[in-house]
């Protein structure tokens, strides 16, 4: 009996972006879009899935790319929930730390870094979710993928002057 992907049961799937979500993805992609849209999106974005119950994302609609919601813990014990691009790798979904190309990595790094179990919310449906790093190869391929979907992640990630982080999240066994 075949395993079900973690794309499977989030009912995952990329649309191609419409030309105004392309024009909309361009002007985030500039150092003045990037800061504005993480001034703006990301509470508003929190906003409409707290509204929709993790179903709406305002960056989707707008930007054309998926957005996911994860929640990790912190080293404190509390829960975070932001909105990420959710990028499809093989059979599971990676996350990628750009922070709009800012030079601090976001604090999620830091909580899956710290503990790797989390979980990850697409269009209503809530998955628990174990976190890896990835690297070499498999960090590039998450990279492209992600260009592909939004070329921004290359100005992102040439802005940050750091090492992105990429993580592959896989169903929690």
């Amino acid at each position: 009996m075949r395993a079900v992907t973690l794309l499977e049961t989030l009912g995952f799937a990329r649309r191609e972006p419409s030309l105004p979500q392309i024009l909309v993805q361009r002007a985030a992609s500039t150092p003045r879009g990037a800061w504005l849209l993480s001034k703006i999106l990301h509470p508003i974005d929190r906003l409409a899935f707290a509204l929709t119950r993790d179903r709406w994302s305002v960056t989707t609609l707008l930007g054309g790319v998926p957005v996911v919601v994860l929640t990790t813990i912190t080293r404190r014990g509390r829960t975070r929930s932001v909105p990420l691009m959710g990028v499809p790798l093989g059979d599971a979904l990676a996350v990628i730390g750009t922070n709009f190309g800012q030079p601090r990595a976001p604090a999620w790094i830091r909580d899956l870094a710290t503990n790797a179990r989390a979980t990850v919310a697409f269009r209503g449906r809530i998955v628990k979710v174990s976190a890896r790093e990835t690297s070499g190869s498999e960090r590039e391929s998450a990279l492209a993928v992600a260009t592909a979907m939004y070329p921004g992640i290359a100005s992102y990630a040439e802005r940050a002057r750091r090492d992105i982080r990429v993580f592959v999240l896989e169903p929690a066994s």
